[in-house]
């Protein structure tokens, strides 16, 4: 019985290689791809496949029982049979789409990647999916669009998308027409965040008016500098009550940071865990401090990403924790 399983799963794994390679062949990886004759399948539905019984249902009775009404009606039948899957291929044959770039996203959650669809004429009931179970579907296509498709992974990691699948049941539902389409995408998946505080974390906190949102402690490193102009909408705690009271004019404090050495986040920091559990904690602290405009640094063994902060800053720490220990793409 194991052996039989085996021996149909190295026999399936066979084809679907077989088939892969093929469409590699027939339909390379391409940043713009348009839809016609060469890269459109086509093959009656489920329910299409009923309906043809019917119709050879039909015609049997019709020539058995030499009734021409009801054989009039296969033939009816037939024809809107063969208009449906011309109308099929038609819908989207001509359909122009572009993809290409680098996304960024966390596990367990959808990375939307953008297409954009090309046509000058209207489409109906296409769906577009890179996973079987997040599809994203349009009712209408009528001029240029982008649309956002959703994709996710369990694992993090560096991913090549798969093949994007376009299919369109239009109109009557008799017909699948559909194609795979390969373009030069890529995933950047980041471990997904897990809370974690630890007692040397976020203990520099620059704006003078806000708690630290990590560890909760008010801004103790600031000195006094100068007394400025009240101006309207400055902060209560800025005032100088004291001066105010005296002289009845409004001035604002103003302070002066003291210099302080940014934060270097490291894996010996956190608590005693498995490496993706740590990552994961990581990644929720480097939001953290990007999150409260800190500098911050991000150290992993040897690797080493110098202080700074920023969204390109950030985009580099996450995808250090998402590639880390790898080199290749992920499977």
């Amino acid at each position: 019985m194991v052996r039989d399983y085996l021996w149909q799963q190295k026999i399936r794994q066979r084809l679907t290689n077989g088939f892969a390679r093929w469409l590699q062949k027939r339909m390379p990886s391409r940043d713009h791809q348009g839809l016609s004759q060469r890269n459109i399948f086509i093959f009656p539905s489920r329910f299409g496949f009923v309906f043809l019984g019917f119709i050879c249902l039909l015609f049997i009775l019709a020539t058995n029982y030499q009734n021409n009404l009801i054989l009039l009606m296969s033939y009816l039948l037939s024809s809107l049979f063969v208009t449906s899957m011309l109308a099929s291929f038609i819908n989207i044959s001509g359909l122009a789409l572009s993809a290409k770039g680098q996304y960024l996203g966390f596990t367990e959650q959808d990375i939307l990647v953008p297409v954009t669809m090309e046509t000058d004429v209207l489409r109906h009931d296409i769906a577009l999916s890179f996973d079987i179970n997040l599809t994203k579907n349009l009712p209408t296509l009528a001029q240029t669009q982008l649309v956002k498709v959703p994709v996710s992974f369990a694992k993090r990691g560096r991913y090549r998308l798969p093949r994007l699948t376009l299919a369109s049941y239009y109109p009557l539902g008799l017909f699948r027409c559909w194609t795979h389409l390969q373009f030069d995408l890529e995933a950047i998946v980041c471990p997904k965040p897990l809370h974690c505080l630890t007692h040397n974390t976020g203990q520099h906190w620059r704006e003078q008016d806000k708690e630290n949102p990590i560890t909760g402690q008010s801004p103790a490193s600031d000195n006094f500098y100068e007394l400025r102009s009240y101006n309207k909408g400055d902060s209560l705690n800025q005032v100088a009550w004291k001066y105010l009271a005296k002289t009845g004019q409004w001035y604002s404090k103003s302070y002066q940071a003291q210099a302080v050495e940014p934060d270097i986040l490291s894996l010996d920091q956190l608590p005693a865990g498995n490496i993706e559990t740590k990552l994961r904690q990581l990644c929720f602290l480097i939001l953290e401090y990007d999150g409260a405009n800190l500098d911050y640094g991000l150290e992993l063994n040897s690797e080493v990403i110098e202080p700074g902060h920023g969204q390109a800053h950030l985009q580099q720490c996450l995808k250090k924790l998402a590639t880390y220990g790898q080199q290749h793409y992920a499977d």
